[in-house]
């Protein structure tokens, strides 16, 4: 049976009550009397208990009302650990004079203050030595780009103060947020693990850093064979490179049945542009309300071999905050994807 919360009146109404009924002589509702002030306090104070249990405990028993520390208290109780923040890591160039030393741990510092250090001994050979280096700290905010100078922390003689990132090797990624943990956990609770049989490779790739959609296609190249397709959202680009395919398959090879063969799809971004010829009203405000809601609409029901409709497009403008009329002429026609390809909204033209 549900519990009603009784109002604030109802509660002070019970406190006077009761003072009348086990207080011979009082009257609970003289105002100013001693009772009357009681029943007041008391019953603000059980109104705010109350109040407690519907706006707080009440959500802890639900995993998706829950909040994060409950929240992963529940998923922990389902199998489905929180997927730790991962660090960045890459290769940095220094420059200077052959045969100086660089030492491990050398520290190095981005223009925004965060900080990297070598992960190996170095010896300037040719005017220059690539080097492996890690962000301090994990996270996507260290994540950097091919180019990005990076400047020593501690001046090191025969060694120019800046060198340049050559490349990531391994992303960094945030400690895995409430929203991305409740999908894996109504998926274990929807449907759970059998063994590698339906919809387990995909909660398999779901449990990797980083890995924020998946998908999987049984019996693509033949019997005994499984497919796994899957992006990175907040990434640029959103699919995946060689090494994280191959962590995500080193990780399913764990689980998998040794019977099954697995195969990673190599995705492949598809911009799909918008062009809108009319938009009522054509206001900034409008325009960006449009797309908030288009972004939000490929990232939720973009697949590999998907299919995005005209209408579900039109309809999804039509939500816009604020749009009252729209004519569109880019798409034509229905979107659709291969199975190696995963549809990113394009630049959206309004008129």
């Amino acid at each position: 049976m549900a519990l009603d919360r009784p109002t604030l009146k109802a509660l002070i109404e019970r406190v006077k009550n009761d003072f009348e009924a086990e207080l011979a002589g009082s009257d609970a509702h003289l105002r100013r009397s001693i009772e009357y002030v009681l029943a007041r306090v008391l019953g603000g104070l059980a109104h705010g208990m109350y109040g407690y249990l519907y706006g707080y405990i009440l959500r802890q028993i639900f995993p998706d009302t829950a909040d994060e520390d409950h929240f992963w208290r529940w998923a922990a109780i389902w199998g489905v650990m929180r997927k730790a923040a991962v660090y960045w890591k890459g290769t940095y160039r220094f420059t200077g004079v052959d045969t100086t030393e660089i030492d491990a741990g050398t520290e190095l510092q981005r223009s925004d203050g965060l900080t990297y250090t070598t992960d190996a001994i170095a010896y300037i050979s040719g005017a220059y030595v690539d080097v492996a280096i890690t962000a301090t700290s994990p996270g996507a905010d260290w994540n950097c780009d091919d180019g990005q100078t990076l400047a020593l922390v501690s001046p090191i003689p025969g060694i120019d103060g800046d060198g340049i990132v050559q490349e990531t090797t391994q992303t960094g990624t945030d400690l895995e947020t409430k929203n991305d943990g409740l999908v894996r956990l109504l998926l274990q609770i929807s449907e759970p693990p059998s063994g590698g049989g339906p919809g387990d490779y995909e909660r398999w790739a779901l449990e990797v850093a980083g890995v924020t959609r998946a998908w999987e296609f049984p019996r693509q190249s033949g019997p005994g064979t499984v497919s796994i397709a899957f992006v990175r959202d907040g990434e640029t680009p959103i699919v995946p490179d060689l090494a994280e395919r191959n962590a995500v398959l080193d990780y399913i090879e764990l689980y998998r049945p040794v019977t099954a063969e697995v195969n990673i799809i190599e995705l492949t971004e598809v911009a799909q542009p918008i062009t809108l010829t009319t938009l009522t009203p054509n206001t900034a405000a409008v325009r960006a309300a449009v797309t908030a809601v288009l972004e939000d609409l490929f990232s939720r029901e973009s697949t590999p071999l998907g299919t995005i409709t005209l209408s579900r497009i039109n309809e999804t403008i039509s939500l816009a905050a604020g749009e009252e009329d729209h004519v569109m002429s880019v798409p034509a026609a229905n979107v659709t994807a291969t199975i190696s390809q995963i549809v990113i909204l394009g630049a959206i033209t309004f008129p």
